[in-house]
């Protein structure tokens, strides 16, 4: 503006003592201002953009090492994710899978153990045999999470650009 001050279009701001919305259809030049320049639209997974000055931007390139630490991350995050979303109706969080590791022990020790255990579907009475075959079950599907995020981890760490690092689909290959 005129005294120097910077007003942003996507913020309210005052001139003169009157207040103007964000977003509003005015331009700097209405008030005697200039329009600077927009941030440049980059990917900030892969660039980062500093204003040196107001409406004077620069870009420069991400680290691969710091591009490759958030994808392997991101998929950390999907393995915890579907790690603890549960399997064939039990939970698989660490909480449940360390009492069905002592239900699973007390099943070793006795093998007419019964337990009324609580499933996604509702409570259920489990002989030592099905406990132990849940506990199989459940500790397999965690394995195989770690197992998928470790085989997308040794990938991403495989890849010689940022652009193929975040072209790589962390997606797929979790087991369901």
């Amino acid at each position: 503006m005129p005294d120097g001050t910077i007003v942003r279009a996507d913020r309210d701001w005052s001139f003169d003592d009157t207040q103007y919305p964000a977003g509003g259809a005015w331009s700097p030049a209405d008030f005697g201002g200039v329009a600077l320049a927009d941030p440049p639209n980059v990917d900030p997974r892969a660039f980062v953009v500093v204003e040196t000055e107001p409406g004077i931007y620069e870009t420069s390139a991400r680290p691969l090492a710091a591009v490759k630490a958030d994808r392997i991350a991101a998929a950390a995050a999907l393995r915890w994710q579907t790690q603890t979303a549960g399997i064939g109706g039990f939970r698989t969080d660490p909480e449940s899978q360390s009492l069905l590791t002592g239900a699973t022990l007390q099943a070793m020790l006795d093998p007419a153990y019964t337990v009324d255990w609580k499933t996604s579907a509702g409570w259920v009475q489990l002989s030592a045999a099905q406990i132990i075959a849940a506990a199989q079950a459940v500790r397999a599907h965690v394995q195989a999470c770690f197992d998928a995020e470790r085989a997308h981890a040794q990938a991403i760490e495989a890849l010689a650009t940022a652009e193929s690092v975040l072209a790589y689909d962390i997606d797929s290959g979790w087991p369901g």
